[in-house]
């Protein structure tokens, strides 16, 4: 029970890191827009905008031939105000309105208390295609995980908006996207690093809002390293999926992204007697733009 408690500590890190957003809403197909068109954020100040994200995901993991099953559920609504641009980058300020989350293992359920954290706020520096610049505060907005300690709310937060080609692109057109996400959890650096393949795929109506649609086949890898109890943990792995998100690219506008994907890994822990652990993640997520 001990040794599984270590691999549980260190295998969590890894949950809460799959950071790929998805979403829902009335939509209806609209006719292809045949010109080519330059896709850009447009964050007008005093502009704000609610999302509201549901995310899950599963883990298992074989521990002496015995199956480990993990499941997170997380909902939050956060509002994103802009405070207009500085250097042609926009400055945003976060708000997390609601959070809550529920875990569900072969060591019984968790539903961490996440008032702490509702009304908190943070600021993002966003460029006009899509890419998070810099953040104040965020690492800072933190709640209590059990035993597990202290978690913050960075890796939910690192790369929320798809990020945009920067060319003037048409119907069928492909673009690349990398993103990059950092954390430090209980002592244990991650890095995840996620390559997209983006195509303008059609166009439709989302809540009367005209939208492109983006299909995206993306991989990712992951690596993390730390102490857990007095023993070293180095897990690898890798993940593939694919996603839809919708652009309201007349009024610069995320409104919408639907994400599902898997991946495979295997945790290494190294003291007194080595263990090899292979695991196994799924993940569907859906961010939406809120309509009031």
């Amino acid at each position: 029970m001990f040794r599984k408690r270590k691999i549980l500590s260190c295998s969590f890190i890894l949950l809460i890191l799959v950071i790929i957003a998805g979403c829902a809403g009335k939509s209806k197909t609209l006719e292809t827009v045949m010109e080519k068109l330059d896709f850009r954020y447009k964050m007008p100040e005093g502009q704000t905008l609610k999302y509201r994200t549901i995310d899950n995901f599963t883990q298992s993991m074989e521990i002496m031939g015995q199956n480990m099953l993990t499941e997170i559920k997380k909902d939050y609504v956060y509002s994103v105000n802009s405070k207009g641009q500085k250097e042609n980058n926009f400055q945003l300020e976060f708000t997390i309105d609601s959070i809550s989350m529920n875990v569900s293992s072969s060591m019984g359920n968790m539903t961490p208390d996440l008032s702490e954290v509702a009304g908190k706020s943070f600021e993002m520096t966003l460029s006009s295609l899509g890419k998070e610049l810099e953040f104040k505060g965020l690492d800072k907005i933190k709640y209590t995980m059990g035993t597990e300690g202290e978690r913050s709310i960075s890796s939910d937060f690192q790369s929320v908006f798809p990020g945009l080609a920067g060319t003037y692109i048409a119907f069928g057109d492909s673009w690349t996207t990398i993103d990059t996400i950092k954390t430090n959890e209980g002592g244990i650096d991650m890095q995840i690093v996620i390559t997209g393949e983006n195509t303008l795929d059609g166009f439709e109506q989302m809540n009367e809002r005209d939208c492109a649609r983006i299909k995206v086949d993306y991989t990712g890898v992951y690596t993390s390293k730390g102490m857990q109890q007095g023993m070293e943990f180095t897990t690898t792995g890798n993940m593939k999926g694919k996603e839809t998100w919708y652009f309201d690219y007349n009024n610069g506008i995320f409104v919408k992204m639907i994400s599902k994907g898997n991946g495979t890994g295997i945790v290494v822990g190294s003291g007194p007697q080595e263990m090899k652990i292979p695991l196994m993640q799924e993940v569907e997520i859906e961010t939406m733009l809120v309509v009031d």
